[in-house]
């Protein structure tokens, strides 16, 4: 969302001088923003904002520049500006909103997945309905907001919907010897329900049940944190059969944007979707061609590409709601 659809009355900074780019970050009431990570999209190049909402670039080529802003509570915004030879200069205004109280995932001595879902007063709500995204579990709370499902040991994408309030995702690893235990608050709805977010968790349950477990891995938030891995370019890096450049774009859901893997830290990430270089298909039969004999096969299942740039492996991004 560039600023320009905002209407908000923001004067950029001085222009920094020959191959700099100086830009300020405000909310559109023209609050300064800090600590706002600002990225050069197509590059590995982040800055922070400081307490007067400004960042800085350095050493930059004359070009036109896709500058992205990412912060909590804020919605993202992209905007292209000129660095021209004297430098270039922007102002981005973001929109706050409210987001939903973190959830929280803990240990449980029985099995399968349970938890308590409430709404942001800390009240129960019964009839919430608990799924599991590409399998054929599901439950609803009672009316402590309590629920239990007998998940197997995996990695799984929960969707919490209730109708009166905004749907809520969230990645649970349950181990082999353990069960885990959600707490999650619903937050009101705030117009109608995203029909692009329904269609790509539909996509995402067609994804978990039909790829082979050998050309594929999920990760979820807690793998993040016991694995010790700071930012999605490190999983990558353990997985890919090629080299990883800075032209890595990543999809990112629900939105389907796209941004560079480098800019992405776990902190951000609630889900990942990774899949390996394979062949995917059914071996139908064989054949002679020229007098060898070879087989051949039917595929059966299109999953996401796996580009040069990243390593050879196909990646989707959930982030955190």
């Amino acid at each position: 969302m560039a600023v320009s659809s905002l209407g908000a009355q923001v004067t950029p900074p001085p222009r920094g001088g020959p191959r700099t780019l100086v830009g300020v970050v405000t909310d559109t009431t023209g609050m300064p923003l800090a600590n706002v990570t600002v990225q050069l999209r197509r590059t590995t190049r982040r800055a922070s904002t400081n307490e007067e909402g400004l960042f800085r670039f350095d050493s930059l080529p004359p070009g036109t520049y896709a500058v992205s802003a990412r912060g909590v509570g804020l919605i993202a915004a992209t905007q292209n500006v000129v660095v021209a030879a004297d430098g270039g200069s922007a102002a981005i205004a973001m929109i706050r909103f409210s987001t939903s109280l973190p959830s929280m995932v803990t240990t449980a001595e029985r099995g399968g997945l349970s938890g308590v879902i409430g709404d942001t007063a800390y009240h129960a709500l019964a009839n919430v309905v608990v799924t599991a995204v590409g399998g054929s579990h599901l439950a609803t709370t009672d009316s402590t907001g309590a629920f239990w499902m007998p998940l197997k040991p995996g990695h799984y994408m929960i969707r919490l919907e209730r109708d009166g309030f905004a749907r809520q995702t969230m990645g649970v690893t349950i181990p082999d010897n353990e069960g885990r235990r959600i707490a999650a608050w619903l937050t009101p709805q705030d117009g109608e329900p995203s029909h692009l977010e329904s269609q790509q968790l539909f996509d995402l349950g067609q994804r978990m049940m039909r790829v082979s477990p050998a050309s594929s891995r999920f990760y979820s938030r807690e793998d993040f944190t016991k694995q010790g891995i700071i930012d999605l370019q490190a999983l990558v890096l353990r997985w890919s059969t090629g080299r990883l450049t800075p032209e890595c774009m990543v999809a990112l859901m629900p939105s389907n944007d796209t941004v560079p893997v480098s800019s992405l830290a776990a902190a951000d990430i609630e889900f990942v979707e990774l899949y390996l270089p394979t062949k995917i298909g059914s071996v139908r039969g064989g054949t002679s061609i020229n007098g060898h004999r070879t087989k051949f096969t039917t595929p059966t299942f299109s999953q996401p590409a796996a580009p040069r740039e990243c390593g050879n492996v196909g990646l989707v991004v959930w982030l955190r709601n």
